[in-house]
Order: C-alpha cells, then structure tokens, then sequence
C-alpha cells in the first residue's frame, strides 16, 4: 500500500506526497524541497498556476520524473538517496514545469528547448539559493558542449524529429534542449540583468496564460530589451 502526507503552503497551495512507506524520508524530503522552491518561484514567477500539486512515487523506465499539470510521478529508484541533489534536482525540475508547460503551453516537438529549457533554468535558481549555481552552470556548459561533438548540426532550437533514439543523439538532445537552452538563458540574464530579465519571463508567462507560446515571442521580448548585442547570443545557441 502507499501512504499519504502533505502540507499547505503559505501561497495556499496545498502540496501532497504519496510514497511507498519505505521511503517516507525521501517523501518528507520531497515535501520539504517542493515547498521552498515553491515559496522561491513564486517570488521570481508569479503564483503557482494551480491550486494543488500531487507528488507520487513510482517505477520509471527510462526517466527520473515526469511532469502533469498538478501532478508530479517522482522516480523511486530515487528515493534511496533524498540527500542527493539530483534527488532536488528532479522535484523542482518537474515543478518548474508547472509554469513552462502546464500554465504557458508550448510545442514540445518543434520547440522542445522552450519548455524544457525554462524549466531546467528554473530549476536552477533553486540551487542558486544554495551558492550551488556556478557549480550547474558549468556542467551545463559540458553537456552542451559534448552535444556540439556529438551532432554538430543540431542547435538549441532543433526540433524533436532532429534527433535519433540513438544513445549519443539522446546525450545530443539532452545536452542542447536541457542543458544548452539553459545556458542561453544564463547568459541573457547576465545580459539584460535580473530586474528586467525576471519582468520578461514574467511578461511572457502572463501573455501566454493558458495558452500556446511560441520561442519566437521569448526571443523577440529578450532582444527588445538587449538590443544589437543579443543577435551574437542568440547565433551562439541557436546558429548552425
């Protein structure tokens, strides 16, 4: 049987955990970590577009977590080792989802990077709390990097179809929509500045509410604020 914890937020947004019993210190945990990055996104995003969230842990084949609008599948071959920070990694990865993909929707097989890559970067800014950014950062850079090796013609805007289900195009895949996509999106903050770069994801996700958003409304809304400057940035991820 599973057992069932939970706890509501103080944006009143009620988080649940339902695990195993086993792991009841990876639930408690996973609570835990919801509900600060929780408390932290809704400060640089805006509230949390739902009025619940369920985290459940299951047996996943071939991924760490999976994302649904108000509900998270939590990888229990996970949840031996909660203190992990790729245990962290993977509940506030699936809760920025909650954001980009859930309330601002998006193609995910042409423009797989913009979701995928909003969430991985907000994710990050969880770790940013901890000092722990510069170490992300840079392991980003190394995905990415080994993407352009392995699949030179790809960009961080390839679409799905780009990409075979071989193990080094899935590394290539990964390493641009993830990892690259992430990257990008460090550097335009770096760019533009935390002030005017949260407004714009902030502008973006309000546009776009419950709606399709496209990568081309990001982009445009990021170089309105840059200027000239943004085109060698945008040709460094996006170029062939």
């Amino acid at each position: 049987g599973f057992a069932e914890r939970g706890l509501l937020h103080p944006s009143g947004v009620e988080l649940r955990v339902v695990y195993p019993p086993e792991v009841r210190s990876a639930a408690d945990q996973a609570l835990r970590i919801a509900s600060e990055a929780l408390t932290l996104f809704t400060r640089l995003l805006g509230p949390h577009p739902y009025p619940d969230l369920d985290l459940v842990f299951v047996s996943l084949v071939g991924a760490a977590g999976v994302e649904y609008p108000r509900l998270i599948y939590l990888g229990w071959a996970y949840a031996w080792d909660p203190g992990h920070d790729f245990f962290a990694e993977i509940v506030v990865h699936e809760l920025a989802h909650q954001w980009w993909y859930g309330e601002v929707g998006t193609n995910q097989v042409a423009e797989p990077w913009l979701d995928e890559g909003l969430a991985t970067y907000t994710s990050g800014l969880y770790f940013e709390a901890q000092g722990k950014l510069p170490a992300m950062v840079a392991r980003w850079k190394e995905h990415w990097e080994m993407a352009k090796r392995l699949f030179p013609q790809g960009n961080v805007g390839s679409a799905l179809w780009d990409f075979s289900r071989d193990v080094e195009d899935h590394l290539s895949y990964s390493g641009y929509v993830y990892s690259g996509a992430a990257l990008f999106l460090h550097e335009v903050r770096t760019l533009l500045g935390d002030t005017v770069f949260f407004d714009v994801l902030r502008r973006f996700r309000a546009q776009n509410r419950w709606g399709l958003a496209s990568a081309a409304q990001l982009l445009a809304m990021f170089q309105e604020e840059a200027g000239p400057s943004f085109e060698s940035l945008w040709a460094k991820y996006f170029g062939p």
